[in-house]
């Protein structure tokens, strides 16, 4: 389409499509360079406001763990009772405001002096109140804040849960063991401290992150602790989520974030569907991590408006270089607008229309020159096309006179000898070119029709001169095997025959079969051909090779190899060409004879023009519309059986 265009046309478009190729790369480089600027910015103010918010929770949660110690170290020294306890847990929880509650969960004595009690003191709206949470339904010894520092001996954060012992708030608990002694390893209880998370949401709330953007929080376990999805909060983890929404990113950043990592992504908000990224940064001592999301949004709306203006300018120069651009192209293209007036007569055929004269020695005045010259050299060529062009369609003419009369040598009605019922036959040839040097003959050796012959061919090389010498040996072949039926003298003689005189050096590779159809018994021989199949009933396959021999034509006096098999009824005889095993595809990749085995094999049951016609379909599928580089010949004889028996 652009080739159409006038060349003023052509060299505004070219020059301003150049000149804006680099406005727009200049735009884009400032574009990108401030997107990335603020993306910086951005990230770097999400860093800040994840490590402000994790200070705050870290600070909310130093009180918790110092208190829990600090009790943990009073019970591994002083002996206390349930009353003095619980004095005890009031003072902590009353002197440190972030503390929610507290417990003390001692093992019971072997003996049963020690009380078994579990004192807790907790936060209400009506101010402290106490519980033993050793009675009742509350199974305290089954929870995670009382399992895992026992059996790890060490003090843990556990997973935030829903307390029924202290009126089910949403919690998480400090768990510090307690020893029966400094340096002792026997674990004897375990001491609380639990903080409120109900303030964690508020605090997320509280951040100034924009109208699009919000905070979350997950466990170490992927479970949202604080979330702007209300329905979120302990009744969904990152990974349900994902899962849900088959999200493979959120997935991956989910373990990164229970990893402990930090960083940054890109992310599909699940709240408003928006693209953007989250910062993730975690909460080292409690092992839960903060994500931030922020909206592309809200960064593309600051992009446009710093880019606006840019681009109005850009348009604006752009419209006045198009003015610009325009003029000086048609002021140097007039000359050549007057030559293509010109030189239309031309193309419509008026060889004699005169080329207008264009003065000076640019460019233009010697393309007019040139084409006064041309029109003097097309009216010489053209006369000697039209010569060439006879010549040519009288060439193919002959051609496709030579392949009638070649296809005409060759038997191809089928079935033959319909009549006869010892015997199948099916042959095809497809020639590579319009003619080509392959063959194939069947036909009876004596008047009684008891002994048919099998031939095929193939010429050494390829075009006319390969048909015709093809056509002398299967005459010569016809002749011969009149006055001698053994396949061995019949190659022999026809050796002789071709090779004497045989200035173009050609020769043909022939097998020969002489079939006895009352017995099945077959004689053959071989002039460097290719050697042919038996295909048992039971699908096996048998390769007649004991008759090799030189071959047909390349020398005088040359004596040949006679095999001998003897058919069963249901045996096939194959017989091809190498253009079967020597068919490439666009690879390249030969058909070969392992693949032609197997092929064969499977159709053994078929009739032999099934056999033949698969054959060629199944060469057809492998080469894949590449061109066929040689002759492709088969024939197929299926023995059905004899008068004197199968065996």
């Amino acid at each position: 389409m652009f080739n159409k265009w006038s060349i003023t046309w052509r060299l505004s478009v070219l020059v301003l499509v150049g000149v804006g190729t680099i406005l727009i790369a200049l735009t884009g480089y400032s574009y990108f360079s401030a997107k990335k600027m603020l993306e910086e910015e951005l990230m770097d103010k999400a860093r800040l406001i994840a490590m402000t918010v994790t200070t705050r929770i870290e600070t909310s949660a130093q009180p918790v763990e110092g208190m829990a110690q600090v009790l943990a170290g009073v019970l591994e020294t002083v002996p206390m009772s349930e009353e003095q306890s619980y004095k005890l847990l009031e003072q902590l929880i009353t002197r440190n405001g972030d503390v929610f509650g507290a417990a003390i969960a001692l093992e019971p004595s072997k003996g049963g002096n020690e009380q078994s009690a579990v004192p807790y003191v907790f936060r209400t709206n009506r101010g402290l109140q106490k519980i033993d949470l050793g009675q009742g339904n509350y199974h305290y010894e089954a929870n995670d804040w009382y399992v895992l520092p026992k059996e790890m001996k060490r003090p843990v954060w556990s997973e935030p849960y829903f307390d029924e012992g202290g009126g089910n708030i949403l919690m998480a608990t400090y768990s510090v063991p307690v020893f029966n002694g400094p340096g002792e390893e026997v674990v004897r209880g375990v001491v609380t401290g639990d903080m409120s998370l109900a303030s964690l949401s508020v605090l997320l709330e509280s951040l100034e992150l924009g109208q699009s953007n919000y905070a979350f929080i997950i466990s170490g376990q992927g479970r949202f602790i604080a979330h702007p999805t209300k329905d979120f909060v302990m009744r969904e983890s990152i990974f349900s989520v994902a899962e849900a929404s088959k999200d493979a990113m959120l997935r991956d950043l989910g373990q990164q974030m229970i990893r402990g990592q930090r960083g940054y992504a890109n992310y599909t908000s699940k709240v408003s569907g928006k693209p953007g990224w989250v910062v993730y940064m975690p909460v080292a001592s409690t092992g839960w991590s903060l994500g931030i999301f922020f909206s592309r949004d809200e960064l593309m709306a600051r992009m446009f408006e710093l880019n606006r203006i840019q681009w109005y300018l850009g348009i604006v120069g752009f419209l006045l270089l198009c003015i610009v651009v325009t003029s000086i192209s048609r002021s140097i293209t007039k000359p050549l607008r007057q030559l293509e007036k010109a030189t239309r007569k031309l193309a419509a055929g008026d060889l004699d229309a005169p080329i207008p004269y264009v003065s000076g020695g640019d460019e233009v005045a010697r393309l007019a020159e040139s084409f006064a010259i041309m029109i003097s050299e097309l009216k010489i060529y053209m006369e000697i096309l039209q010569e060439t062009a006879a010549t040519k369609e009288r060439i193919e003419s002959e051609l496709r006179i030579a392949r009638a009369i070649q296809m005409g040598l060759v038997p191809k009605t089928f079935p033959a000898f319909p009549e006869r019922r010892e015997f199948q036959l099916f042959a095809l040839l497809k020639p590579a070119r319009e003619v080509g040097g392959d063959f194939y003959d069947f036909f009876f050796l004596d008047e009684e029709q008891e002994t048919l012959c099998l031939v095929i061919g193939d010429v050494s090389d390829k075009g006319v001169g390969a048909a015709l010498f093809m056509a002398v040996a299967r005459t010569l072949l016809r002749s011969m095997a009149r006055e001698n039926q053994e396949p061995a003298v019949i190659l022999s003689r026809l050796n002789d025959e071709l090779s004497r005189d045989n200035d173009s050096c050609m020769f043909v590779t022939l097998y020969c079969a002489a079939v006895h159809l009352p017995s099945g018994r077959c004689r053959y021989a071989s002039g460097g051909h290719c050697p042919p199949l038996i295909i048992r009933p039971d699908g096996n396959t048998i390769r007649l090779t004991d008759a090799k021999g030189p071959v047909v034509g390349g020398m005088e006096g040359m004596l040949y190899k006679e095999g001998n098999y003897h058919f069963v009824a249901g045996d096939v005889l194959f017989l091809y060409t190498d253009g079967v095993t020597e068919a490439a595809n666009r690879e390249n990749a030969l058909f070969g004879e392992e693949r032609m085995n197997r092929e064969l094999m499977r159709l053994k049951a078929c009739s032999t023009e099934e056999l033949i016609h698969s054959m060629r379909d199944r060469l057809q599928d492998f080469a894949d519309d590449a061109e066929q580089s040689d002759d492709i010949t088969m024939l197929a004889f299926r023995y059905n059986g004899g008068s004197e028996g199968d065996s």
